[in-house]
């Protein structure tokens, strides 16, 4: 696999500075049942899984620090968990599928799923249904938000690999 172009990361910055900044101000209000989109998740998955396991981690990572800053919660359990997530992504793609904005969106999807079961492996004290329903509800939001992210990231690899770089 190719390097991305030195765009791509300043990209990647962006795109987390703004899902940051997104689950901050309006992610409350995109709110279906008991979900909400998780901007900063979302961001790290489609990163890994279209950049590889390095990128993911390190989107992962950055991700992770901003949810706990924004909830109030334990860095630990979330940073590694969102960084562990990332990287998975990433892997997985490398192993067995050629990345894509396909392949990105349902990383997304998957990884909000693998977020949930995480939560409620470390968290049993907050209900396994509520946590179920919770990530039934933020599956299809992380999905539809990956999509644009998936696009903007896809753009300057793509351009990069049909030029030769």
């Amino acid at each position: 696999m190719n390097e991305p172009p030195r765009i791509w990361h300043w990209i990647v910055a962006a795109c987390m500075l703004l899902a940051i900044w997104l689950q901050a101000v309006i992610a409350h209000r995109l709110q279906l049942g008991p979900g909400q989109p998780d901007f900063p998740l979302t961001v790290a998955l489609v990163t890994g899984a279209l950049g590889g396991p390095l990128s993911g981690a390190t989107s992962g990572f950055f991700a992770g620090l901003a949810t706990a800053g924004l909830t109030g919660e334990a860095v630990g359990t979330i940073f590694v968990s969102r960084t562990s997530l990332a990287w998975s992504a990433g892997a997985l793609v490398r192993l067995w599928i050629r990345p894509g904005i396909l392949v990105a969106v349902t990383s997304a999807g998957l990884g909000t799923m693998a977020s949930g079961l995480l939560l409620a492996l470390a968290a049993p004290s907050l209900g396994a249904t509520n946590i179920l329903l919770s990530t039934l509800a933020e599956t299809p939001l992380n999905m539809a938000s990956a999509l644009p992210v998936a696009w903007l990231l896809a753009l300057p690899r793509f351009a990069g690999a049909s030029r030769g770089s």
